[in-house]
């Protein structure tokens, strides 16, 4: 169920609201829409969308926001860790390439 806090982020500019939840780019990477433009929230982008945009899609106008309100409400609570699944920290190291050569890829990321 939305809250009050995550519906109002759904009138906020997209730079605004990258500013409080960064990785709102992969929600909209993930339905295949482009990330709306800086000066933008994301209610007026969605009531902007054409209907064979949201054909293609698969999608109506209303669960999209409903899945942007549940994805931003699973960041708070990862963020949180109001569900008890708190996560502090991941790091991903690269492997072996197929030439059997070490990846030499190793990224960190920390708690928001």
């Amino acid at each position: 169920m939305p809250t009050d806090h995550t519906s109002a982020l759904l009138y906020l500019t997209t730079a605004d609201l990258l500013k409080r939840a960064p990785h709102m780019q992969d929600f909209f990477g993930s339905i295949g829409l482009s990330l709306p433009a800086a000066h933008i929230s994301t209610a007026d982008y969605f009531a902007a969308l054409d209907a064979e945009t949201l054909e293609d899609l698969g999608i109506e106008r209303q669960s999209l926001t409903e899945r942007f309100t549940a994805f931003l409400e699973l960041l708070e609570a990862l963020k949180t860790g109001a569900d008890g699944s708190r996560i502090e920290s991941i790091t991903i190291r690269g492997g072996a390439r197929q030439e059997r050569q070490a990846g030499g890829i190793r990224s960190d990321y920390q708690a928001w």
